[in-house]
């Protein structure tokens, strides 16, 4: 074990187009470490929020690090779905 810790980022509500700038920013806050993203509290997803999440999974693999989403909630986890995006490409763990 490397002694990593991971930081974590909390998602709420509705992740709709008019959320995707702060989720990019605050993803940006913690890119150069691992990072568990807690998707419980997700009421929608939207593609642009779908799309800076996805930018993020592939940022931080280049990056040699951790991004994993966990607590998907039925919504999430359905919008995800319904646009075509398999969980294993943003790490998704229920």
């Amino acid at each position: 074990m490397s002694g990593r810790r991971k930081k974590t980022l909390k998602l709420n509500g509705r992740l709709d187009s008019a959320a995707a700038t702060q989720l990019k920013h605050d993803l940006i806050a913690r890119r150069g470490g691992d990072l568990n993203v807690d998707a419980e509290g997700v009421v929608s997803l939207g593609a642009m929020s779908a799309q800076v999440l996805l930018a993020a999974a592939q940022a931080w693999r280049q990056d040699g690090r951790s991004l994993a989403i966990g607590n998907a909630s039925a919504p999430f986890s359905e919008s995800l779905r319904l646009m075509g995006i398999g969980a294993d490409l943003l790490a998704v763990k229920d």
